[in-house]
């Protein structure tokens, strides 16, 4: 007799241990629902357009990358990005041209320098780096801050603009005109929002409790 009450209380207690956890389940479902349909409506749609640039459809800058926008004027933006490159192959063919020729001519020397330096160590080939970096900064001398492509070679990518310490004459004297650059050599489309984090939490608890229940 006493074996049949232990068997219908373990039958029970199972039955009732199966119904908590089934609610469980549930219970953790319906906060994975809710948490999908935050995600979807308060999260996924608002980033396919949010942030959406003024500029859009104005002309490609090189400052466009330090622009955020949602996935959809991102997706427009790089469009017209890459139609803008195509359009200008052919009055950029030149440019690449002279700058593939440039390189051309200047790589046998590169490699006379690492050569030496790697036979020798003398530093030559770090002196030649010294050297693009002093062209450099007489380049920034002569052209100074306003519309300068080549900003983010300078040490200080934001001086007063105009610069009281260059001459801020507007050209180049080791470098492409900044419109050649801008329209030839700059690929800036704008940067994509990050999407917003799926609820990966939420899910796992609730796919844990499904297949796992007991």
């Amino acid at each position: 007799m006493g074996n049949f009450f232990t068997a219908i209380f373990g039958e029970i207690f199972h039955l009732v241990g199966m119904v908590i956890m089934i609610a469980k389940c549930f219970g953790l479902g319906i906060i994975f629902i809710v948490a999908i349909i935050k995600w979807i409506f308060g999260g996924l749609l608002i980033w396919l357009f949010v942030p959406w640039p003024a500029g859009l459809f104005g002309k490609p800058h090189p400052s466009d990358k330090n622009v955020r926008a949602g996935f959809i004027p991102w997706g427009v933006r790089m469009i017209i990005v890459i139609a803008n490159k195509i359009i200008n192959i052919p009055k950029c063919f030149m440019w690449y041209a002279l700058d593939t020729l440039g390189w051309i001519i200047y790589l046998p020397f590169r490699f006379i320098f690492w050569l030496i330096d790697y036979l020798f160590e003398i530093g030559i080939y770090e002196s030649e780096r010294k050297i693009w970096v002093f062209l450099d900064e007489i380049d920034y001398f002569l052209h100074g801050p306003n519309n300068n492509f080549f900003m983010y070679e300078y040490a200080d990518e934001n001086p007063p603009n105009p610069d009281p310490d260059s001459m801020n004459l507007g050209f180049h004297i080791i470098h492409f005109p900044d419109a050649i650059m801008e329209a030839c050599f700059s690929f800036s489309p704008y940067a994509m929002q990050k999407i917003p984090p799926f609820p990966m939490k939420e899910m796992t608890r609730f796919m844990k409790c499904a297949t796992m229940p007991f």
